[in-house]
Order: structure tokens, then sequence, then C-alpha cells
């Protein structure tokens, strides 16, 4: 340990790409330093000096009319050829939702008579329960099976691969935009379109409706402004493409 300098250490650090990565580096190098100076192996190694959290990028990319009807008319292309990944597509430009949420979603998550999808607190990045209303094309498009709706070849959730991702895009012509970018894209929509903004955050789960003291005492599902704001987006998305 005498020999290791902490920008030696640093200098692996910022090789990694993923935030995530480094800061649980800096965590586990750290980790290793307490242990060995409470073992009386070394005085004293400066890990305070790691940095491993970067300042974060947040993405701004909201898809025009043109390249949305594009990812569409793919992802329906797609679920034509029997892959399941463009019907995955295709929900998640309806609902604005996660990719996690889509990819492991359950038979027992949806009631088709009341219309709506309900995801546990165990699969919601903010820990509680989150539920939805369907319109008629997100109903139409989930499958008529018990389990996972969409399970991979192991029959786990889908797994969203990286190749699987790139030919997508290859197939879409145009390739500077993620998954994510498709939920910018609705609530970007939803407001231009004069959906109240409680009712696209409520929508997307985001904590400014479902946090702190709102989500303590704001106690309304919203689903009859959400109801009514899937029916105008689906007519949205819907008329992106020629009849």
């Amino acid at each position: 340990m005498a020999d290791i300098t902490p920008d030696m250490v640093q200098d692996i650090i910022d090789r990694m790409s993923a935030p995530t990565a480094r800061a649980e580096a800096v965590q586990r190098f750290s980790s290793l330093i307490h242990y060995l100076q409470r073992r009386g192996d070394i005085t004293h190694w400066p890990a305070e000096r790691l940095e491993g959290r970067m300042v974060p990028r947040y993405r701004d990319r909201v898809l025009s009319t043109t390249e949305l009807a594009q990812v569409l008319s793919t992802a329906r292309g797609w679920r034509q050829d029997g892959n399941q990944y463009g019907t995955i597509v295709e929900l998640l430009i309806l609902t604005g939702q996660r990719r996690q949420q889509i990819g492991s979603l359950e038979s027992h998550h949806v009631n088709f008579e009341e219309e709506t999808i309900s995801w546990p607190p165990e699969l919601m990045k903010t820990g509680k329960r989150h539920t939805i209303p369907m319109g008629n094309t997100v109903k139409a498009l989930l499958p008529k099976r018990s389990g996972l709706l969409f399970p991979n070849k192991f029959g786990q959730p889908f797994t969203f691969a990286s190749n699987c991702d790139r030919a997508f895009r290859n197939d879409c012509r145009f390739g500077n935009w993620v998954l994510h970018d498709l939920r910018r894209t609705l609530a970007t929509y939803w407001q231009e379109m004069g959906i109240e903004i409680a009712t696209t955050e409520k929508m997307l789960s985001h904590s400014a409706i479902t946090g702190g003291l709102v989500g303590v005492y704001q106690r309304s599902s919203y689903l009859v402004q959400m109801r009514g704001a899937v029916q105008k987006w689906e007519e949205f998305v819907q008329a992106l493409l020629p009849t």
C-alpha cells in the first residue's frame, strides 16, 4: 500500500465512464483502506482525496414528430415480424413509462376490466405503487398471457440488450436517441397539448407529485385526468402515420 498513491488510484477511476461504477470503485477502495487501518497495516492513507461522482449530465433530447413517426413505424414493423421489442417500444411511446417497468410487466399488473396497469412498489424507482390508465391502443398491444408479458428466452423480465437497441435505431435511420428520450418526448408534447402539468407528473410517477409533503397530503389518483390525456395522446400518435 505504501507504493500506491491517490493519484494512481484516481487515474484508474477516471477511466471508468459509468458514474455508478466510479462511485462504487471509490466506496470499495475506501472500505479496503479503512479495513487496513483498523488492522494496523497502514497508519494513514488519504482516501478522502478520491473523487468518484461526476457532475450528472442531463439529456434534453425530444424527438420531433417526424422522428417519433419513424420510431413508431419501425416498432410496428418489428411487431408484425413477431419481435416483441417492437411492441415494447410502442408501449414506451404511448405510456411514457420507464423501460424496466414495461420489460417486467406481468399479467397480474394489468386489469383489463378497469383498463389500468398497476406496478407494485418494488418495481418503481419511487418505491411507491404506480397506476395508470390504458388507452385502447395500449390495451390491444398487451399480450393475453399469464406471468411475464415480455419474457426473455430464460423466462426472466425482458433484457434490453445493447445490440438489439442498436439494430432498432439502425432501422429507424437515425441514431442520436435512446429509449428514455421517449419518456421526455411524451412529457414535452403533453405540455404543448395543454395537458395539466400535475397530470403529466402523475402519469410519469415523478416525485413532484408522489414525494415529500405533496405525496403525503395529495391523495388523488388522477386517473380521470390521465385517462383523458392518454386518449388525446393516442389520437395524436396515430395521426403521425399515414392511414
